[in-house]
């Protein structure tokens, strides 16, 4: 008989720079949707911009058509077809430019024209929306050489939410950061680079038994493990494996604990980040996918997986690291 674990780090909006997060502490609605989390990440990337936008004319409706542009990749021809967003509205305005777009209906019967905001994206929120099937976009499958990013520290927010604790006051290893990296693009703010990802994490459980098994009448009920468990297992399985430079806490011990999973009643355990994101700590980078159970390695995300003593990060989507 065997109690399996599979926890999902999930994130609970698109990955946004430090400089949009000063922005969104003072908007209450993202405010709110960010304190799902307790368990967040910080790294780095170059700024994605989106170049040259242009309009076609096609029978899906209007479309927004650019290209996105990170360091010296760039991606021609992404194609945003607007008329997803409202099937009732016959007219449309736009807000473009190099770091958002902003889609608005407009109603021309009113005096003087109203409009109403009705999506918007950052380079980061379309790759989200976009490998999460919430929008139909067209060109934008290698989106992947846009999303690794280099990762600095792993943290977690025992008493709040990941926002509070990153915003509300003066954060020690964000502000260490800003202070220490430098910008990778020469002319760029580190502040428009340094990325912030922000997740919760989510409890799985599969049970199997054989058939010479004395199954307990209860083995198949599951059991309840609380988020602040599964979030404080998760904080110290991706520090250990991935020995981030800002964490100053190593948890060599791991996943010897009080707080986290040890004491749960799981044969095997693991974590893996169910977006499209690859993070590259300097010592090893770990791959996140959507696709969980797949045969092609290149649609799986890396697992960190936890059995007794050992704790080791499986690898599988060998194309994401390239």
């Amino acid at each position: 008989m065997r109690r399996v674990g599979v926890h999902h780090l999930k994130l609970v909006h698109a990955p946004f720079s430090n400089q949009e997060g000063e922005w969104f502490w003072t908007d209450p609605e993202m405010r709110e949707l960010l304190a799902e989390s307790k368990l967040y990440m910080i790294g780095q990337r170059q700024e994605v911009f989106f170049r040259n936008f242009r309009g076609v004319e096609a029978d899906e409706g209007n479309r927004i058509v650019f290209d996105l542009e990170c360091g010296d990749e760039v991606m021609n021809d992404v194609e945003l077809p607007v008329s997803q967003f409202s099937k009732e509205a016959d007219c449309f305005e736009f807000e473009l430019g190099e770091k958002i777009i902003r889609v608005y209906t407009l109603d021309k019967t009113k005096t003087p024209a109203t409009r109403e905001l009705i999506h918007w994206f950052t380079p980061d929120r379309l790759f989200y929306y976009h490998w999460r099937e919430l929008i139909v976009t067209h060109n934008l499958e290698g989106f992947r050489k846009f999303t690794r990013f280099t990762l600095y520290y792993v943290g977690i927010s025992k008493k709040h939410d990941s926002f509070s604790r990153l915003f509300e006051t003066a954060h020690e290893k964000r502000s260490r950061i800003l202070g220490n990296e430098s910008q990778i693009r020469p002319t760029a703010r580190l502040t428009d680079e340094l990325t912030l990802f922000l997740f919760a994490v989510t409890d799985l459980q599969v049970h199997t038994a054989g058939w010479d098994d004395d199954i307990p009448d209860n083995f198949f009920e599951g059991f309840k493990v609380p988020v602040d468990a599964m979030t404080a297992d998760a904080e110290k399985a991706f520090v250990k494996i991935l020995q981030t430079k800002y964490n100053t806490l190593k948890y060599d011990n791991y996943p010897q604990g009080k707080d986290g999973l040890k004491s749960f009643p799981y044969s095997n355990y693991s974590f893996f980040i169910e977006e499209e994101i690859s993070l590259d700590s300097g010592k090893d980078i770990i791959n996140g996918a959507r696709t969980m159970w797949t045969t092609n390695p290149d649609d799986s995300p890396d697992w960190i997986s936890v059995e007794g003593d050992s704790v080791t990060l499986i690898k599988a989507n060998k194309s994401a690291a390239k």
